[in-house]
């Protein structure tokens, strides 16, 4: 037999050497593959929760927005109506007089009425409460004592028995607390 000739034992080794060197590299192959494919979830998975931040900051925003904007809108509405308690008071105070009240033409006391009138319409038409507390048990959330009047009824004691100064709340919000006088047994 010369050097040159081909056997078949020749060609079982190196058909082996081939499918071994070929499942080394599909074995390496699926490794490089899952390493990969790790990565990717990896990465896909970074992406999303990114992305869910973003969505979740995004909401976030847009419902402190519409907060402030109504805050603001709330501020605005509150200014508003606090320059109005000057004219409010004066009209109380015209209202208190009894006696010169009383002695202004019928027709001139209904117009100034209708005018009080048309002012609470517009602060209550922006939320805007009336605090009268006269008869009712002192609450200072509500209200604030000026001064006590001594009673000789125990059941009068803590009870507001003169409005000096109306109150005003913005829904559950005191804007002005009313200035009263209570009934004290002392």
């Amino acid at each position: 037999m010369t050097d040159n000739e081909y056997t078949p034992e020749e060609e079982l080794e190196s058909s082996e050497d081939l499918v071994y060197d070929d499942a080394e590299n599909a074995v390496d192959k699926i490794k490089d593959l899952k390493a990969k494919l790790k990565q990717s979830q990896e990465e896909r998975q970074e992406y999303l929760d990114g992305w869910q931040r973003a969505k979740a900051d995004l909401i976030n925003v847009k419902k402190r927005a519409v907060d402030e904007q109504g805050s603001f809108l709330e501020r605005a509405g509150t200014a508003f109506v606090e320059d109005l308690f000057p004219v409010l008071d004066s009209f109380d105070m015209a209202f208190k007089n009894k006696e010169a009240w009383e002695s202004a033409p019928e027709q001139w006391r209904r117009g100034v009425e209708y005018i009080h009138g048309q002012l609470l319409s517009i602060i209550e038409s922006r939320g805007v409460k009336i605090i009268n507390p006269l008869g009712q048990p002192f609450n200072h959330n509500e209200h604030q004592s000026i001064a006590s009047i001594t009673v000789e009824d125990p059941s009068q004691e803590g009870i507001v028995l003169d409005v000096v100064r109306t109150g005003y709340k913005l829904g559950d919000t005191v804007i002005r607390p009313a200035d009263v006088k209570v009934g004290s047994n002392v």
